[in-house]
């Protein structure tokens, strides 16, 4: 027996068997709309002992509308951890994208940044400067904090590369100290990079971050 939704027309393989002599409830799990089915006229009698509650549906009807209302879920569930996923991706891209005029804004980050394996360049007339790593060494009963990184030319055309000056700062960002050094090469091609190391003997205590830019003095 086939029954049809009279809102929106979608047609359901149902057992005629199950609706009695009376009929009963059938909800559409296509639009919701509810509706009294009753049995075709051309169909056999069945004499019911006692006849099922008219609220029931047809267990196919029902089970159309279970698999409709299972996948509504499914759908949903999985549209939200999407847009969750988008989010945190976002998130996550604009810290790396903007890593630059966050360190400068707060130097202390520079410190995540390397601890997570990403450098941070800050630039200067097509120049790079990319901090790679710092220690601690122990030197004739002196504290050395050793400072490796690079400077790289990132633009198209000769560059001369200035002095560099490193910066440490407190947890609140502010200075306790600050030196000058060379990157050890004063020209640079394009795409060209040259390795620096610096060393700053006994670094003040309190010491949360660490930061390096061009200084702006000439060679």
């Amino acid at each position: 027996m086939i029954i049809t939704c009279p809102s929106c027309q979608t047609r359901y393989k149902v057992d005629p068997a199950s609706f009695g002599a009376k009929g009963r409830r059938v909800r559409c799990s296509n639009c919701d709309n509810m509706w009294t089915e009753r049995p075709a006229e051309d169909l056999p009698k069945r004499v019911d002992a006692e006849a099922p509650p008219e609220r029931d549906a047809p267990s196919e009807v029902l089970d159309a509308e279970a698999a409709a209302e299972d996948g509504a879920k499914g759908r949903g569930s999985a549209m939200g951890w999407g847009a969750l996923g988008a989010v945190v991706i976002a998130v996550v891209a604009g810290a790396v994208l903007a890593r630059e005029s966050i360190v400068r804004w707060w130097p202390p980050a520079q410190r995540l940044y390397v601890a997570a394996g990403i450098p941070v360049p800050v630039g200067k007339a097509g120049l790079a400067v990319e901090v790679l790593s710092h220690d601690h060494a122990v030197q004739g009963g002196r504290i050395i904090l050793i400072v490796k990184g690079k400077v790289t030319n990132i633009s198209g055309e000769v560059r001369d590369v200035p002095k560099l000056r490193a910066w440490i700062r407190g947890k609140d960002a502010s200075e306790l100290a600050n030196w000058t050094f060379a990157a050890g090469q004063s020209r640079l091609l394009p795409g060209e990079t040259v390795s620096f190391v610096t060393r700053f003997q006994n670094p003040p205590a309190g010491a949360a971050a660490l930061a390096i830019d061009f200084s702006g003095t000439e060679k």
